[in-house]
């Protein structure tokens, strides 16, 4: 195997790695919006709550999950930094399996044109 079908190798697997890895930051992004958005209203409920009724255990309820919602969107914005760096570490990923597949083919074919264009050698029959 040449050094383009080693690299071939490597990279497919690795790429493969890479998309699968975007799309869980991808998968996570949307999760982490999705509890924060509900979060959020529940605990924009428990503050209307507090502010009605001003009794202490509605109102540190509203304060915890205040809190709760604070440190999702902490994680969020972690999980977030990782997705340019993943999604651009894919894309030259594929971008050198792809380049490589050509170089494979194209030796492949290369070396399978020589083989057709030799003529071949028979030794004659007495």
């Amino acid at each position: 195997m040449r050094r383009w079908g080693k690299l071939l190798v490597v990279l497919l697997p690795a790429a493969l790695l890479l998309t699968a890895a975007v799309r869980f930051v991808h998968h996570t992004d949307r999760e982490y919006a999705q509890w924060i958005a509900l979060y959020g209203k529940s605990a924009a409920r428990l503050e209307a709550h507090c502010a009605e009724l001003k009794t202490s255990g509605v109102c540190t309820a509203a304060r915890n999950r205040r809190s709760f919602v604070a440190e999702l969107q902490g994680y969020h914005v972690s999980v977030m930094a990782w997705w340019w760096l993943t999604y651009v570490a894919m894309l030259l990923a594929w971008f050198a399996v792809i380049i490589s597949l050509f170089s494979v083919a194209r030796a492949f074919f290369r070396r399978r044109g020589a083989e057709v264009d030799e003529p071949t050698r028979r030794t004659p029959k007495n």
